[in-house]
């Protein structure tokens, strides 16, 4: 039992001594924290700064947290032979959000949820259960206290929430070892808080990644990728980067370019970036078995591979045909494989995409490697699966810094672990085109970013299926508010770029990315605020109002930043929905209506926008729309202020790129009386600033301060 900064008790159990020294992939080691200890009998009580205090009861062995309570105690699980399992006891009211990426409701208490990174053969569907992530972190809220758990164990572990044991809850794992984190809160921002201390922190992107990205499986070839650009110029839409899947390898030989479809990769890419377009090619762990192939042969003699018990290679099947596996669990392959991406790098490729990194093997059990596959250390894979896809991210990320020191490095990834977030994104997988995984997308991304992981999305329109110009539509306008915007479709599905459903749509999409735009002034500042914090750009409502038991399980509508609350429309054919505002004030981003908040008001949802509500006293930074990002230092800046007694507003800029720090711009007023006063800070601007009330007229910022009479509106 210690006691970390932060008050943050851990428990550590283990059953042979070789574990005594685990040591964790994933946590930063901080400093130790000063506790009193005393013992009453068969009671041990810890306690530190907080009011928050620790008793361990040794026989039988059992914890009680100011009151959160539980007991662990050995069980057999069939495939390991070893486990333990941790009993907590709770009231009727407690809810549970986190767990990374998970389907279902935003609470996710009621149903057995497991950690063992899966790439589900018919894609996600609405009960699939486990995804392509592991985040053993859960945070309890019970009388409007929060709490969190952290298993810090790469083993399989389980998470049943009341599913079975009437009124109790079991976290169980297949492994020798119990590793318990113990996070304060009160709240539930003070938990993520704590644990993104722990964990580690998302570094800043750089400032593209927040533009529009088009992508498909089935960009075949260069003439194919160039018609698709042409397109995009042709009908003035914003495109920030094209992403290419495994049509473009030879054979889908990783590290490869098809030179039959793409014959000048490095010439096709500077004629896209000339237009000031990325480019982003996927990378898959597996590597094809031939022995002819340099990277195979490299893999081969550094005895890089996965292999079985009997110390043969093992030998999976994925895109390739017969396809083998890096450890990445070594540093030397980690490195290794690093290296490979200046193949990529050199022929101009800004992004990478690592794809299938569950592992991912069609003929193995659970469609990936089996448990008892060996690293080189000897460990069984049933230790390391959940983290090969977090290695293999760090593998990347840190080659990406090697190779270019003075670029933000950019990396996406399908499989991951608890702390992820410092190497890569995370978008959730195979989705359809389907108003229910439109919907279900939201409570997906809300639960990521409360596991620490801000920076987030899903396909747009769907990965499989048919979809069409309704729900494309919706879609689009829900992904504008997404941190990670991409369109993205399966071969084999009509195609959706944003003009394939005809004019309506392509005039509908086009505004949605172009609203992107004119937010990412707003957008980047909230994601600088992520990197510093750990708060996540995508807030549940009761992340913000954790006082108001209505925000408890609002699922339909969620928070960017503190300033903009999105309510989309998720249903076909809808025409209305009824929105529920959190206490305060709170005005139509598009009409300038105001409206009280705690209560539920019904707004229309046409298809040409989406319901979203300014909190009254933000002022929140926007800019024009264009057709790239380019520096993160808006020219023109624009206020757009909601009126209150109290008015505050800030803006990050830098160079959109790169590691020089950059600066924090402010504004301040009030409202009182008819008129209302705003002053920017010092450190003043380049460019032109104006201020938007409601939906009216600009007015210039002239200087440091601006005083305007107003006709107030009714409430």
């Amino acid at each position: 039992m210690t006691l970390l900064e932060g008050d943050i008790f851990r428990i550590f159990l283990w059953k042979n001594e070789e574990d005594e020294q685990k040591k964790s992939v994933v946590l930063k080691q901080g400093g130790l924290g000063t506790f009193d200890l005393r013992r009453e009998n068969d009671s041990l009580f810890l306690s530190g700064n907080s009011e928050r205090s620790l008793r361990i009861d040794l026989k039988p062995f059992s914890w009680d947290w100011d009151g959160v309570r539980g007991g662990i105690k050995l069980f057999q699980d069939e495939r390991t032979g070893q486990g333990l399992v941790m009993v907590l006891e709770e009231g009727s009211g407690r809810r549970y959000y986190g767990l990374g990426e998970r389907v279902g409701r935003l609470n996710k208490k009621g149903r057995i949820w497991t950690n063992w990174n899966t790439d589900p053969k018919r894609g996600v569907r609405l009960n699939t259960d486990p995804l392509y992530q592991s985040h053993p972190f859960l945070i309890g809220v019970e009388e409007k206290r929060a709490f969190g758990l952290y298993l810090d164990e790469s083993w399989e572990t389980r998470f049943d929430l009341a599913a079975s044991s009437g009124g109790r809850s079991k976290i169980a794992t297949c492994g020798p070892t119990f590793d318990l984190y113990l996070i304060p809160g009160p709240s539930i921002k003070e938990v993520v808080r704590r644990f993104t201390t722990l964990s580690g922190k998302a570094p800043l992107p750089p400032l593209w990644a927040f533009g529009y990205h088009q992508c498909r499986w089935g960009y075949k070839s260069e003439k194919f990728v160039g018609r698709v650009v042409q397109q995009f110029r042709k009908y003035q839409i914003p495109l920030e980067s094209i992403w290419l899947d495994i049509d473009y390898m030879r054979g889908y030989r990783v590290f490869s370019f098809d030179e039959r479809k793409f014959p000048d990769p490095k010439r096709m890419i500077k004629r896209m970036r000339d237009q000031n377009i990325r480019t982003v090619v996927i990378v898959d762990p597996g590597v094809k078995f031939d022995k002819r192939w340099p990277v195979f042969k490299e893999g081969l003699e550094k005895e890089a591979f996965l292999k079985k018990m009997n110390g043969e290679i093992y030998v999976g099947k994925v895109w390739p045909g017969n396809t083998v596996f890096p450890d990445f669990s070594r540093d030397d392959v980690r490195k290794w494989w690093g290296e490979k991406h200046r193949f990529y790098l050199k022929n101009g490729v800004a992004g990478i995409w690592n794809d299938m990194n569950e592992p991912t093997s069609f003929s193995g059990p659970e469609n990936s490697v089996p448990f008892d596959t060996l690293h080189s250390s000897g460990t069984t894979h049933a230790k390391l699966h959940n983290l090969y896809g977090y290695y293999m991210n760090q593998a990347c990320f840190e080659a990406l810094k090697r190779a270019r020191p003075r670029t933000r490095p950019f990396i996406l990834t399908r499989s991951g672990f608890s702390g992820v977030q410092k190497f890569a994104w995370v978008w959730t997988g195979d989705n359809r085109s389907d108003w229910k995984h439109l919907s279900m997308s939201i409570p997906m991304l809300l639960n990521l970013g409360l596991s620490g992981v801000p920076f987030v999305g899903a396909d747009i329109g769907g990965f499989g299926g048919d979809c069409d110009g309704e729900l494309f539509a919706r879609w689009m306008w829900l992904g504008a508010f997404y941190p990670f915007m991409r369109n993205h479709s399966s071969t084999g599905t009509i195609r959706q770029e944003p003009w394939c459903f005809g004019r309506k749509i392509l005039r509908i999409a086009r505004d949605a990315i172009r609203f992107r735009y004119r937010l990412l002034p707003y957008l980047y500042t909230v994601a600088e605020e992520a990197c510093r914090t750990g708060i996540p750009v995508l807030r549940p409502l009761c992340l913000e109002y954790p006082d108001d038991e209505k925000c408890a399980e609002i699922e339909d509508e969620f928070l960017l930043g503190n300033d903009l609350l999105v309510a989309p429309a998720l249903k076909k054919n809808q025409k209305w929905r009824r929105v529920y505002l959190p206490e305060g004030q709170w005005e139509d981003f598009w009409s300038g209506s105001r409206y009280l908040g705690q209560k539920s008001i019904r707004v229309d949802t046409p298809l040409e926008s989406i319901p979203l509500f300014l909190r009254a006293g933000a002022a929140v930074p926007l800019t024009e729309a264009s057709l790239n990002t380019k520096r993160a230092v808006w020219k023109p800046l624009i206020w757009r202020v909601s009126l209150a007694e109290r008015v505050t507003g800030r803006v990050y800029e830098d160079e959109g790129e790169g590691f020089k720090k950059g600066r924090v711009r402010k504004i301040r007023g009030s409202f009182r009386k008819g008129t209302l006063k705003l002053t920017q800070g010092k450190s003043g601007t380049t460019g032109k600033v104006f201020v938007l009330i409601g939906s009216g007229k600009r007015y210039p910022l002239g200087g440091r301060s601006l005083v305007l009479r107003i006709r107030e509106k009714k409430i």
